[in-house]
This record gives structure tokens, C-alpha cells and sequence, in this order.
């Protein structure tokens, strides 16, 4: 379990990193047209939580309704087991957006406005 957690982490860090260093381009035209960014930052969290939240429900959903019965597991589902699970997800995505979103403050920031 550890292990496909760890490669899961992997995959989805370096996908976040991927579509960040993509998404540079698009907060450049909205930084031309007068965002602020802030603005940016939003956008990225709204699009960091949608690709964590969505995905993890059905993944849990998936797992506890379908598999579950059928391989005959005990999975133990409860509000705890989502908290941490969503936390963690949360904390990739922070930790693998964190090198973009300061390369983009600063390049806002070398840029004179802020």
C-alpha cells in the first residue's frame, strides 16, 4: 500500500509540475489583459482542487463500492480516512505548485507591477 502510494504521489507531483510550467503561458495573457496575481493564484487553486477532489471521491467511491465486494476486503471507510487523504493530496499539489508560483511572482514582481 505504502509503495502505490508513493508512485501515485510521484505521478501526481510531476503531472502538477507538468501542467504548471504549461499553465505559465495562460497567467502571462491574463497578466497582459490586467489580472492581478492574485488572481492567478486562485485560478491555480481552483484548478488544484478540482483535479484533487474529483478523483479522489471516485476513487474511494469506486473502491469502497465496487471492489470492496467483490474481492471480499474489509475497507474501513469513515471521515477520518477522507481528511487525511485529502490533506495529502492537498499538500502535493501546494508542494509540487510552489516552484511555478514563485517563478511567476517573480517574474510579475521583475516585471514592476505587483
Amino acid at each position: 500500500g505504502f509503495f502505490v502510494m508513493i508512485l501515485s504521489a510521484v505521478g501526481i507531483g510531476s503531472a502538477n509540475i507538468y501542467i504548471g510550467n504549461n499553465q505559465i503561458r495562460s497567467f502571462a495573457i491574463n497578466f497582459i489583459c490586467g489580472a492581478k496575481w492574485s488572481d492567478c493564484l486562485a485560478i491555480d487553486i481552483i484548478r488544484n482542487t478540482c483535479i484533487t477532489v474529483i478523483p479522489t471521491f471516485l476513487g474511494i467511491t469506486v473502491s469502497y463500492v465496487i471492489f470492496a465486494p467483490i474481492m471480499d476486503a474489509d475497507l474501513e471507510f469513515n471521515y477520518v480516512n477522507l481528511c487525511v487523504v485529502m490533506v495529502f493530496m492537498m499538500i502535493l499539489f501546494a508542494v509540487s505548485s510552489l516552484p511555478y508560483i514563485i517563478k511567476l511572482r517573480n517574474t510579475k514582481s521583475n516585471n514592476g507591477s505587483t
